[in-house]
């Protein structure tokens, strides 16, 4: 598998985690829940949203200085959407 893969692979587990806990709806959002908190430990959507925010800016500027600008427009489009999620979670009131 290729570097490349393994990034195409983890966007779509963590879009489809994201779904996933983001539905009330079946026993996966509990055990996914129990996943991300573990007693003290809790991961907030803030948190894991700025988390794939640096994820996908560290991936842009890989590319950037690659000279790969159809990825870093992919990345681009990601980053827009990423941050406007951070944006509702903030006005929210969870920061």
């Amino acid at each position: 598998m290729t570097k490349k893969d393994a990034e195409k692979v983890a966007d779509i587990v963590f879009e489809r985690l994201l779904a996933l806990i983001n539905t009330d709806e079946g026993p996966m959002n509990g055990i996914l829940s129990d996943v991300i908190t573990n007693g003290d430990f809790h991961i907030t959507d803030e948190e894991m949203y700025l988390g794939e925010l640096a994820r996908l800016e560290t991936l842009r500027i890989l590319y950037q200085e690659n000279e790969e600008f159809e990825k870093c427009n992919i990345l681009k489009n990601k980053i827009d959407v990423i941050k406007d999620r951070l944006d509702i979670v903030i006005k929210r009131g969870q920061w």
